[in-house]
């Protein structure tokens, strides 16, 4: 997703150029996306998951996904489409 960002960002002559978190920070400051935090969560939470040895935290981590994370893929993707004047319903 934050590559996406990155593409539509750059698109707009808006500076990418500082990794995925500075992206996100710039979509939220241009109205691209509806709230940074979680994104940025979203991000911590994937470099995490590629170290988990306990089951504990890999069942936080599904529940985010399932409970947060997906439903703000969601608003982002409407709030892109909006902005950039899609139609399409997410």
């Amino acid at each position: 997703m934050w590559k996406t960002i990155k593409i539509i960002l750059e698109y707009n002559k808006i500076d990418a150029s500082g990794g995925p978190k500075f992206c996100i920070k710039e979509a939220f400051k241009y109205g691209y996306i509806p709230d940074d935090d979680i994104i940025l969560d979203m991000l911590d939470d994937i470099n995490k998951s590629s170290h988990i040895y306990d089951e504990t935290t890999s069942d936080k981590i599904f529940n985010k996904i399932k409970d947060v994370y997906i439903f703000q893929i969601k608003k982002i993707i409407k709030q892109i489409e909006d902005k950039l004047g899609g139609d399409k319903e997410v």
